[in-house]
């Protein structure tokens, strides 16, 4: 099987008796939802995580804050298992952050969560640390979950040791 940017180019056929029992249940329930309701709440997601990732891509602190309902939890690698739960604490971050880096971000799927008003983001990213001209594309994908339309939680995840070849000689 051969890969193209380490996707298979061929279909990968999972035998859901293979998997543990966790991911089992996750391959399940997104096996059997409602196609029809979901292709509405994919497309609804589609939309709504394309304008949240465009206030990121903009660097608009206040932008991105206002998508956040309070109280909210967010967490990304950056923070470790803390968790920022306030605008305010919010605001300091993504100021220091959008200070430090230049990021872009764009959808590559979204998985919406069948009973919740939440999906798995999954994205492509494109980081540069602002002292350097070296740029590392990244993927990862965000956890979100929705409450009235505004941000409730946000768990990122992605290999935070791949942005070491851009930190490496600065304290960032």
């Amino acid at each position: 099987m051969s890969c193209r940017r380490g996707l298979p180019t061929q279909p990968i056929v999972l035998d859901q008796t293979s998997l543990p029992l966790t991911f089992r249940t996750i391959f399940l329930k997104l096996l059997w939802f409602d196609l029809q309701e979901a292709d509405m709440d994919t497309a609804e997601w589609l939309r709504q995580s394309e304008a949240f990732l465009g206030a990121w891509n903009r660097h608009d602190v206040e932008e991105v804050v206002a998508w956040y309902t309070e109280p909210f939890v967010y967490r990304d690698p950056n923070i470790g298992a803390a968790a920022i739960e306030s605008r305010d604490a919010l605001r300091r971050y993504l100021s220091k952050l959008f200070d430090l880096w230049e990021m872009t971000w764009s959808v590559r799927e979204v998985f919406v969560f069948d009973g919740a008003d939440g999906a798995a983001v999954t994205w492509d990213a494109t980081f540069r640390l602002r002292a350097r001209h070296t740029r590392l594309e990244i993927h990862g994908v965000d956890i979100v979950f929705l409450r009235d339309g505004k941000v409730v939680h946000d768990e990122v995840f992605f290999d935070r040791s791949l942005l070491a070849p851009l930190v490496a000689g600065n304290a960032a």
